[in-house]
Formats: C-alpha cells, sequence, structure tokens
C-alpha cells in the first residue's frame, strides 16, 4: 500500500509545483501533437508547421525557429520561423559560430542576457540577425541528435 503524499503547506513549494506541472502538461501536449502529425502523414513540412505553432503557442514566444543543419555544406535551412506575429521565409544561409558550437558540444546553447557581447565572445565575430528578423535580446538554440549527429 502506498503512503499519502506528503502534506505541503509552503505557497512558495506550492507555486513551484505548480509550474513543474504546467511545464509537465506543455512537454505532453507536445509530444501528442507531434505523434498525431506522424500519424496523419502529412510529411515533414507539415510536422515542423505544427510543431512550430504548438511550441510557439504553449510557451507565448514571441520567435520560434526551427532549423535544420546540413553539416558537410555547413548551410542553415529554416524550415519554420516565426517573429512578432508574422511567418518568416528566409532563404538559407551559411551556418555560424554559435551553430558551430551546438555542433561540436551536442549541448543546448543559452544567452540569456548580453548577447551581442556573449556572441562576440563566443565567435570572435558581430551577431548577426536572420533576415528579415531583429537580433533577440536573447536565445536558446536546443539540438536535435539523431545518431549522435546534430541535424
Amino acid at each position: 500500500m502506498s503512503q499519502a503524499p506528503e502534506k505541503i503547506e509552503n505557497p512558495t513549494q506550492i507555486k513551484e509545483l505548480q509550474n513543474l506541472l504546467k511545464q509537465r502538461e506543455a512537454e505532453l501536449s507536445l509530444i501528442n501533437t507531434i505523434q498525431e502529425a506522424i500519424n496523419s502523414e502529412i510529411g515533414i513540412k507539415g510536422i515542423y508547421e505544427l510543431v512550430g505553432n504548438k511550441i510557439r503557442d504553449l510557451f507565448d514566444a514571441q520567435v520560434v525557429g526551427i532549423y535544420t543543419l546540413d553539416t558537410d555544406t555547413e548551410m542553415e535551412f529554416f524550415q519554420y520561423l516565426y517573429e512578432d506575429g508574422e511567418r518568416i521565409f528566409p532563404q538559407p544561409r551559411k551556418y555560424d559560430g554559435i551553430r558551430k558550437l551546438l555542433i561540436a558540444t551536442k549541448r543546448y546553447v543559452l544567452i540569456d542576457e548580453n548577447l551581442i557581447e556573449k556572441v562576440a565572445e563566443i565567435t570572435g565575430k558581430s551577431a548577426k540577425a536572420v533576415p528579415g528578423t531583429k537580433l533577440p535580446k536573447s536565445f536558446l538554440f536546443m539540438p536535435m541528435l539523431v545518431s549522435n549527429k546534430i541535424v
């Protein structure tokens, strides 16, 4: 027989648990959306659209991008890009030092303050916005690994 859960009375603890529950609900919702998309056989472009829209809605994000990287040609392809209420369709471009760091470390890259300075520190070059967008104040790049390779 299982024990009764510990009673939580601390308002901070309650708030933290509520936030954690919201995060888990968002993750499950995203997973369900991806499963539905795969099962519907809408193709990879449709999956990018569904996932991008779902991430944007779940996190109320001003900017959401799904990019794929070709490590042979060092090109970046913008599969989904949304900024300030608008869907944007930039042309592929050579990827930069931040993407190279993502590939080399296979870990997320988070810059949450002083973006211009930190990008210059990491890459030795000035930060450049994706054509048709503004340079963000912060960003998070999360790698997607397939057979231990960043895609």
